[in-house]
């Protein structure tokens, strides 16, 4: 019976030491529980109004601002012999003006040569480290600044050879990649990834719509956020200064863009990375004219397009 007796003795001093911590703790624990009830309510208000900020644009959303902006950019574009497309890489929110035209495209192959090639390494098809192309006298051309200080016969990389048509828009590189490549592969990878008019035209650089460069630089980006190690490359390769005339802020790394030049053509398209990143493509038959100017102008207004959208995706996200 004693032995009984202590042992529900000390049953009652557990259970009696644990009720007193619990009630000595409860107001701290009841304390930190709203604390944190408090914090998770503003995380979860900020995760709404964040997910609210980049939800896919409706064309109901469109207000009498943004519609005025729009036809305000109609008017103005209506001066000129060119092409738009912008879109929102959050959202899906857009701007065409003439978007289906077809232009000589010039350089604006070389970015899909490059994303050709960087697909395959990032598939682990090929090494661009580890693979060569020979330079043969029949692939030097003119501007050519990447390949200027390489000599006939030489084994370059394709690594090299792509920075080369990227930063410099190298025309020797170019033809070396094409003739790795295969107009054929090209053409192919190209109308795989969406793009119309790839390589049409009857040489190796080819026609080009805004629609198609568009498709262009929404699979860049997809690169550059998807493989740290080829995405770095990509975006390094791009943002550079040769006639970055979408260039609004003087911020070298701002803009990752390819251009094309050639006679009466001038075209520069990029990948904007402000807050909301953005693509643009700027295709014009102003290559003989004031195209520095006109590209940068035309921007500017895309740009606060792009401002006013948010400015009143904002306003909307703060209320619901």
């Amino acid at each position: 019976m004693k032995k009984r007796k202590n042992l529900r003795t000390l049953i009652i001093l557990i259970i009696s030491i644990v009720i007193a911590y619990c009630i000595n703790n409860n107001q701290i624990i009841y304390t930190k529980s709203y604390n944190e009830v408090k914090i998770d309510n503003l995380k979860d208000e900020q995760f709404e109004y964040e997910k609210c900020l980049i939800s896919k644009f409706d064309e109901n959303e469109v207000s009498d601002n943004l519609s005025n902006k729009q036809e305000e950019l109609n008017q103005y574009l209506s001066k000129y012999n060119v092409s738009i497309v912008y879109e929102d890489i959050s959202t899906g929110f857009n701007y065409k003006y003439q978007s289906d035209k077809v232009y000589y495209g010039a350089s604006l192959i070389k970015l899909v040569e490059a994303e050709y090639l960087i697909d395959k390494a990032i598939n682990n098809e090929i090494d661009l480290d580890n693979t060569f192309v020979k330079y043969y006298e029949k692939y030097k051309a003119d501007d050519s600044i990447g390949m200027s200080s390489r000599k006939i016969s030489e084994d370059i990389s394709l690594k090299d050879l792509i920075s080369y048509i990227l930063k410099y828009s190298d025309n020797t590189a170019h033809y070396m990649l094409i003739d790795y490549i295969g107009m054929s592969n090209l053409k192919k990878y190209g109308n795989n990834l969406g793009a119309i008019n790839i390589l049409t035209g009857g040489d190796t650089y080819g026609n080009q719509s805004a629609i198609d460069t568009n498709i262009y630089l929404k699979h860049a980006y997809e690169i550059m956020n998807s493989n740290t190690s080829y995405g770095t490359f990509l975006k390094e390769c791009m943002t550079n200064t040769y006639y970055n005339y979408l260039n609004l802020n003087g911020d070298d790394n701002n803009v990752a863009h390819k251009w094309g030049w050639h006679s009466y053509y001038f075209h520069d398209i990029g990948i904007v990375f402000e807050e909301y990143p953005y693509t643009i493509s700027i295709l014009t038959s102003h290559g003989k004219g004031n195209y520095q100017s006109i590209v940068n102008n035309i921007h500017k207004k895309i740009n606060e397009l792009h401002h006013l959208f948010y400015d009143e995706r904002e306003n909307y996200c703060k209320e619901i």
